[in-house]
């Protein structure tokens, strides 16, 4: 019986992989997929709460339970819009001798090695003179696991900044090639106070809270780090699927790539963070923002006497934070050499398994099987032959059903050298043709 042009072409499909760059063709393309949500019901069940202050700063970071009786964390839902408030204490009067400003320090519960982040702020902190908020993703021994701040601003920049973090031990390994990414420049070697961009399009904080906020999305693999940012209403649709592809988004504002750093190795486990932190780095700033500078104080010391003496400029420092949405890559299904099922039209079965060459008869009904040694029998109430080969050095196992005895066709096989005309002139033997 002649097949039909309908399982000529099914078959002719399956050789079209039979060549080393068919074959990864025919792999399915990875995709990220959902991984973690944070969204406001419950969002500060996914963080811990870091008390002091390891960054040297201004700021008194108090735990959950202080943080929630001072309304420095909650909950605000306008008109069913939820949002995350995580802000600084701006009401008391400090000396500059105390701990600082209270405020708050989040980390995520859930550590990550890689992944694709995307969070949607309705308000960033204000740019203020002595604040230094970010918003990052960092190890539990910064910098010698690596820091990534996604958002950071220093006193009343215009711009914010989009800084990666290394380690000493990584000095001179780590550095930005500007032809990666959109944003301007501040500093090339990651190491120390880290490399830096000034993203560009209109990203200080008060032009992102005039606009009513931002999408910042960092990928993180092993091959790069890159890091987007939209303003609110000009974010694509690209960005919101539920699949997302960094691939179509366009040139990012920032990117370090493994042509000019080890990134597996600079940046290990990490967590998500968020802080209002005053001074500190930001202090060493202070002197030269344009910021009020105090008689026989350095700058370090004017930013403290400002943040302590004038609680009401932090009112605008706080997050609000609509999601983050964490991505991992969904892994291809097939590849390399396996076990598989195929399934052929319908009409009848067979099974059958091995490497080498074998043939063998029986009808279409029937069932038979073959190995290396290339024997086989076959049995049936109809009348039919058949025989084929497999090229050296290629294997399959699995299971096909079909009309006709068929061949699986593996990526292994086509890695391991299948000439196409081989494999073709098998098939049709096979098949009777």
């Amino acid at each position: 019986m002649a097949p039909s042009f309908a399982q000529v072409g099914i078959l002719m499909a399956a050789l079209a992989c039979t060549s080393v760059s068919a074959a990864e063709s025919c792999v399915p393309t990875s995709s990220y997929e959902i991984d973690e949500e944070y969204t406001p019901s419950g969002f500060f069940d996914k963080f811990t709460f870091n008390t002091g202050n390891r960054d040297g700063g201004f700021a008194n970071f108090v735990g959950g339970m202080a943080a929630q009786n001072a309304l420095l964390i909650r909950t605000i839902d306008p008109s069913g819009d939820a949002s995350s408030y995580v802000g600084a204490d701006f009401t008391t009067p400090l000396t500059v001798n105390g701990a600082g400003r209270n405020s708050v320090r989040i980390e995520s519960i859930s550590e990550y090695e890689s992944g694709l982040f995307i969070a949607d702020f309705k308000h960033v902190p204000g740019a203020t003179c002595g604040s230094w908020p970010s918003f990052m993703v960092v190890g539990p021994s910064r910098p010698a696991d690596g820091q990534v701040n996604i958002f950071e601003n220093r006193n009343n920049n215009a711009v914010n900044t989009i800084r990666g973090i290394t380690s000493a031990a990584d000095a001179d390994e780590c550095e930005l090639e500007a032809t990666d990414f959109l944003g301007t420049v501040t500093s090339s070697n990651c190491d120390g106070p880290g490399c830096a961009v000034s993203p560009v399009g209109g990203f200080s904080s008060t032009n992102i809270n005039a606009n009513g906020g931002a999408t910042y999305a960092i990928e993180w693999t092993d091959e790069h780090i890159k890091v987007w940012s939209w303003l609110t209403g000009q974010v694509p649709e690209a960005v919101q699927s539920a699949t997302p592809d960094p691939s179509t988004w366009g040139t990012p504002q920032f990117a370090l790539t493994k042509s000019k750093c080890d990134i597996e190795k600079a940046f290990n486990t990490m967590k998500i963070a968020f802080d209002v932190n005053f001074c500190g780095t930001a202090g060493t700033d202070y002197a030269t923002s344009g910021c009020p500078q105090y008689a026989g104080l350095s700058g370090v010391d004017s930013c403290k006497r400002f943040v302590a003496q004038n609680p009401s400029a932090f009112s605008q420092a706080y997050w609000l934070i609509k999601g983050i949405k964490v991505f991992q890559e969904k892994k291809p299904v097939g590849g390399g050499s396996g076990n598989g099922e195929h399934t052929w039209p319908a009409g009848g079965s067979g099974s059958g398994s091995g490497s080498g060459s074998g043939s063998g008869s029986g009808s279409d009904s029937g069932s038979g099987s073959g190995s290396s040694s290339g024997s086989g029998s076959g049995s049936g109430s109809g009348s039919g032959a058949g025989s084929g080969s497999w090229p050296a050095g290629g294997s399959s196992n699995g299971t096909i059903s079909g009309s006709k005895p068929g061949v699986v066709v593996t990526a292994g096989a086509a890695k391991a050298g299948v000439s196409l005309v081989t494999v073709f002139a098998g098939v049709m033997l096979m098949m009777g043709l």
